[in-house]
């Protein structure tokens, strides 16, 4: 577990949550700090020219306390897990949440369409993520659905249960 004083520290662009999104909620569930860094100060120049000093040249990354850097956003947040204590001992609760975890991954084709455009080129993309089929023959509103059929009323979080799942913020 970390120490009470603890601070998590995230390698990743302050103008984008993207692959950070879940990792800050688990921490402001826990009321865990979280100090972000942007890549262009740690790595000492601008980012992408600088992608090489990031293992798998990617963000983010989790600074732990003796300096060692995590990377990939899924391995981050299953060792955030276990150290904010969001894990449950019944094994197959913990699977049916890394389920839900793979699941939610798998619709993060929409994060570069959030953050990158606007305007009609905006609802344009949007329209393509719902209805496109994707590489698995679903469509993006299909993923949802599933994802929300497969939440149904169970626990996020410890004590937080997500009622539904919408998308209405897609359609405007």
């Amino acid at each position: 577990m970390f120490k009470s004083d603890t601070k998590v520290r995230l390698i990743y662009f302050a103008e984008f949550r993207a692959k950070s999104e879940a990792i800050l909620l688990m921490c402001a569930y826990r009321n865990c700090p979280v100090e972000q860094l942007g890549p262009d100060t740690v790595f000492g120049g601008e980012w992408p020219a600088t992608r090489n000093c990031a293992p798998f040249g990617q963000l983010p990354i989790l600074v732990l306390d003796d300096g060692t850097g995590l990377a990939q956003s899924y391995a981050i947040q299953k060792y955030l897990a276990k150290e904010l204590n969001l894990v449950s001992s019944d094994r197959l609760v913990e699977a049916m949440a890394d389920q839900t975890a793979q699941a939610g991954e798998e619709l993060g084709q929409i994060n570069p369409i959030c953050n990158d455009l606007v305007g009609d080129e905006f609802k344009a993309a949007v329209k393509e993520f719902l209805d496109a089929e994707l590489e698995e023959g679903c469509n993006g509103t299909t993923k949802i659905a599933n994802l929300s059929k497969s939440l149904g009323d169970k626990k996020f979080f410890p004590g937080f249960v997500i009622k539904s799942f919408t998308v209405h913020f897609l359609k405007s």
